[in-house]
């Protein structure tokens, strides 16, 4: 036999056998035999809740919220923690648990007394339940079904609920729901007036302890400091007494615009709560936090927090009227002056005379030029001459009304009860 018949030949035998090998694994019509039944029977996305019990443990309670998974355990005083949960490590177990399929039967007394049990509840209102042996055979661990079946399990169940576990799988997040959606922040402080911000279309304003425009540049600072904060690590223990006897609250809320059925508008809002107390370290670098009503209590970065625990006077935009100059039809000076703006330039409504130069330094002190200082709550004693001013728009309507004082060379510019402080005012004021 030639050297080229030896190959085919050798080719054509390994064809037969691989098929040969195929139709000996194959079930009734060449399909895949199937393999042992999961022992659990449910669909990972019908499930609404995991127990877990443990001898000498706490009850765990892995429970799906809006938004994610939540985990609830007990607390030493007999109340009840919460906290979010890493949503991956969830899905991994409910898929660990929906694939589980028996190795083999067991002895029902192979499990003795279960190191562990749980429990899951299904959208449908049906529980699952499984208790799992404490000692292993060979890679398999015994287990119980809430039919009283007991089986060998491969799966590495066990192992998933104990190394780390559920405590484990603490989301470190703070604020998980802070972003595009924030439409108000408000931080109240124990010993003063507490903060709040609010945005209207994408302007934010300042609504207490003052009125006015915000600095969103701060507020933006503010949102994402605490988009990002995360908890250096979970307190399992209780902290220590009196650790928010005077804490912060910081309240970010989110309105989520939707449509109903019968295609009404509608805005859902939903808010979130951090408590921030007392020192954590000797250093003062670290601040004991709790996420709002949960009693979830962890450590947290000071600097982390910084952004959002600025002084009420830092959110405050720098300008008293930022907004388009272009935007002002008129200005109205105390009640004896009112500048128009013309094709040709502004005009003295009265005599028609130009006031370009006048209304150029109303603008400029108003919209264009940073104060050099910004309180709130402060008025200084003394001060020059002072006039109302009042900007127009074109609809006729007041986009936003200041009282202005000379002060020495400078000026002052009061309204909602924020003071502007300038050292110099750039041009000379019209009255």
């Amino acid at each position: 036999m030639s050297t080229r018949a030896l190959v085919i030949l050798l080719v054509v035998v390994a064809a037969l056998a691989a098929l040969a090998a195929a139709l000996t694994l194959s079930g009734p019509g060449g399909a895949a035999p199937a393999g042992p039944a999961p022992l659990l029977d449910f669909a990972p996305s019908d499930a609404d809740a995991i127990e877990i019990d443990r001898p000498g443990s706490p009850t765990l309670r892995l429970q799906r919220a809006e938004g994610g998974w939540t985990l609830r355990a007990p607390d030493t005083g007999g109340g009840e923690r919460m906290w979010p949960l890493q949503g991956a490590q969830v899905r991994g177990l409910l898929a660990v648990l929906a694939r589980a399929a028996p190795a083999a039967d067991a002895d029902p007394s192979a499990i003795g007394p279960p190191a562990l049990s749980l429990t899951l509840e299904l959208t449908d209102g049906r529980t699952r339940t499984l208790e799992l042996g404490a000692d292993a055979v060979g890679g398999r661990r015994p287990a119980r079904t809430d039919a009283g079946r007991t089986v060998y399990l491969e799966a590495p169940i066990f192992e998933a609920l104990t190394q780390p576990g559920p405590m484990g799988w603490r989301d470190t997040r703070v604020f998980r729901a802070v972003g595009a959606d924030t439409a108000r922040l408000r931080v109240a402080w124990p010993d003063g007036p507490a903060l709040e911000i609010a945005r209207l279309g994408d302007r934010w304003s300042v609504r207490a302890p003052a009125r006015a425009p915000a600095d969103s540049g701060a507020v933006e600072r503010a949102l994402s400091s605490l988009a990002a904060l995360r908890v250096a690590r979970w307190l399992d223990a209780d902290p220590p007494e009196g650790a928010f006897a005077h804490a912060v609250a910081i309240t970010a809320q989110r309105d989520v615009r939707r449509v109903d059925r019968d295609g009404r508008p509608r805005v859902d809002s939903a808010s979130e709560t951090l408590l921030v107390g007392a020192e954590a370290d000797v250093d003062g670098l670290t601040r004991f936090v709790r996420l709002g009503d949960t009693g979830a209590v962890g450590i947290a970065e000071l600097a982390d927090l910084a952004p959002a625990l600025a002084p009420a006077e830092a959110f405050v935009s720098r300008t008293p009227a930022p907004i388009d100059a272009s935007r002002v039809a008129e200005i109205r000076i105390g009640a004896a002056r009112t500048l128009t703006r013309a094709l040709e330039g502004w005009r003295d409504a009265a005599t028609g005379a130009d006031a370009d130069a006048d209304a150029d330094a109303v603008l400029a002190l108003l919209v264009r030029t940073p104060a050099d200082r910004v309180t709130i709550g402060e008025r200084r004693g003394e001060a020059g001459a002072t006039a109302s001013v009042v900007l127009i728009g074109f609809d006729g309507g007041p986009i936003a009304e200041f009282e202005i004082a000379r002060a020495g060379g400078g000026a002052e510019v009061r309204a909602g009860g924020v003071t502007w402080r300038y050292a110099e005012t750039p041009g000379p004021l019209p009255f």
